[in-house]
């Protein structure tokens, strides 16, 4: 695929783009993706060990433990043998349902603003590189992301499920982490690093009504340069966009602001369509299909 090398501009594009928050539109998105490959994402299936892709269906959750995941019905039953001592000892207590519920808040937060949460993530990697003048490809290797996310106040009444939101980003150097979350995040990286590139973050949430903060981790796993169209950028207009993400999906959060996600998708899908080889647009399409019921309405009456 060719890389876009466009800054400010976007992709070039005639299409309309679709405003996400001041400073960032759909095209903007569009030029980032097209550089961008992330392979692998998420958690991995139990029985099969196939990993959930970054952008498409969530897999099963086994609805007694909601510990292990599946990805079909199929790899379910025939992980139940192997899986049932494990399910029933960490089966649903009252503690246990809290924190089962939280995790179902905090993925389907991240289902709802991907892509603009990931694309947050990346660029604050790309920031704290050169706040501390160090390489990009280092920083993913010395470094981990957490998202700290925050309760919608009760009295915005039109806010969306699950009532969360953007509170700040967190580097976190990985010296500076715990034993054990180091150990964690090393194993982490050391299973994907193999196959490419590997970008570590965390969902950080502060649960004050259950008087705990849970958290979520997450790692991805690339192909090619996952910073590569933030290096141009300067540390100020990083910062732009991370304020401007955060703004745009905190606004969609609160119902303040259109919730644009579907179009956004939509139009990247449409305006990709347009511009491939042979094809036309549907304007272009509309027309001719009006030319030809002209002509056939024609020959009628010439008949």
């Amino acid at each position: 695929m060719t890389r876009n090398r466009n800054n400010r501009s976007g992709t070039g594009s005639n299409s309309k783009s679709l405003v996400i928050s001041s400073g960032v539109t759909s095209e903007w998105i569009k030029s980032f993706y097209e550089n961008y490959d992330c392979s692998k994402h998420g958690d991995s299936c139990a029985a099969c060990k196939k990993r959930e892709s970054f952008d498409g269906e969530q897999f099963l959750g086994c609805s007694g433990c909601e510990v292990c995941v599946y990805c079909s019905r199929e790899c379910q039953k025939a992980h139940w043998k192997d899986h049932k001592e494990f399910c029933q000892v960490n089966s649903c207590t009252e503690d246990s349902a809290h924190y089962k519920k939280t995790m179902r808040k905090l993925k389907r937060f991240q289902g709802m603003y991907y892509p603009l949460i990931e694309l947050m993530i990346h660029l604050r990697f790309a920031l704290r590189a050169k706040e501390l003048n160090i390489d990009l490809d280092d920083i993913p290797n010395t470094h981990t992301m957490h998202l700290i996310l925050a309760d919608i106040p009760d009295d915005i009444t039109d806010a969306k499920k699950p009532r969360m939101m953007i509170k700040h980003l967190e580097p976190v150097a990985v010296a500076d982490m715990s034993e054990k979350s180091r150990v964690k995040f090393e194993e982490s990286r050391k299973k994907l690093k193999s196959e490419g590139h590997v970008v570590c973050y965390t969902f950080v949430y502060p649960c004050f009504e259950a008087g705990k903060c849970y958290s979520w981790s997450q790692s991805c796993l690339h192909s090619r340069d996952p910073f590569y169209y933030f290096r141009r950028y300067d540390k100020l207009e990083m910062l732009e966009k991370i304020v401007w993400l955060t703004q745009g999906i905190n606004g969609m959060a609160k119902g303040t602001r259109p919730d644009l996600y579907k179009e956004v998708k939509r139009f990247l899908k449409e305006d990709g369509g347009r511009h491939k080889k042979g094809t036309k647009s549907s304007s272009e399409s509309e027309s001719g299909r009006s030319n030809k019921k002209k002509n056939r309405a024609g020959n009628r009456k010439m008949g």
